[in-house]
C-alpha cells in the first residue's frame, strides 16, 4: 500500500504490522474456515430430512428495522457438507450458476431476496453436518451512508431418514443488528 503526502509531494510505503494478504486460489474449504467479516457462529439443533429427495436449504435472516440489503454489493453464501457426503449433496454448479462441487457450493448474489433458497438433494439415511456461511452487506434506508457487514455461520447437524413423511427442507435462521 502506498501513502501520498500532498503537502510535501512525496510517496512512501505504508507498512501495517501483522497484516496478512488473503489466501489466493484457496478452495472453498480453506475459505470457509476463515469465518468472514464480523462473523458470528450459530449452532443449531439437529434437523431431519427424508432420504432420496430433492429439497432446499432455506436461509432466513432478519435485518434491523430501517435497514435493507445493499443492492450495489454482492451478498455471498457458501455451503459445505462437512460430514455425510453420502447423505446430502448440493445441486450442481451449473444449475446454481455458482462455483461448487459435490461437497460445497459458493455464490455471490446481486440483489437477492430473503429467504435464500439453495437446492440440495438428500441421498441415503444417516447423519450429516452442513456449514452454511452468509455474508450480508446492509445499509440504512434513509441513505445516510451507514452500512454494515455481517457474516453468519451456521453449523447444522442433519439426520437423513427413510421416513417418507419427513421434510425435504433444512431451515436456518438468523438476525443481524444495527449496532
Amino acid at each position: 500500500m502506498r501513502a501520498v503526502d500532498l503537502k510535501n509531494k512525496t510517496t512512501s510505503t505504508l507498512n501495517i504490522r501483522d497484516l496478512q494478504p488473503p489466501l489466493l486460489n484457496a478452495g472453498p474449504e480453506a475459505a470457509a474456515a476463515e469465518g468472514g467479516p464480523n462473523a458470528e457462529e450459530i449452532k443449531l439443533a439437529s434437523q431431519t430430512v427424508r432420504a432420496e429427495a430433492r429439497g432446499a436449504l432455506i436461509v432466513q435472516v432478519e435485518l434491523p428495522a430501517g435497514y435493507h440489503l445493499n443492492p450495489a454489493a454482492p451478498q455471498r453464501y457458501r455451503v459445505l457438507v462437512e460430514n455425510g457426503q453420502r447423505q446430502i449433496g448440493l445441486e450442481s454448479a451449473t444449475e446454481l450458476g455458482a462455483i461448487g462441487h459435490d461437497t460445497g457450493v459458493s455464490q455471490s448474489l446481486k440483489n437477492p431476496q430473503l429467504p435464500l433458497r439453495i437446492p440440495l438433494r438428500s441421498h441415503e439415511a444417516g447423519k450429516a453436518e452442513l456449514r452454511v456461511q452468509l455474508t450480508l452487506f446492509y445499509c440504512r434506508e434513509d441513505n445516510t451512508g451507514t452500512c454494515r457487514i455481517k457474516t453468519l455461520v451456521w453449523r447444522v447437524p442433519v439426520e437423513v431418514t427413510n421416513n417418507p413423511n419427513a421434510a425435504a427442507e433444512i431451515k436456518v435462521q438468523g438476525k443481524v443488528t444495527a449496532e
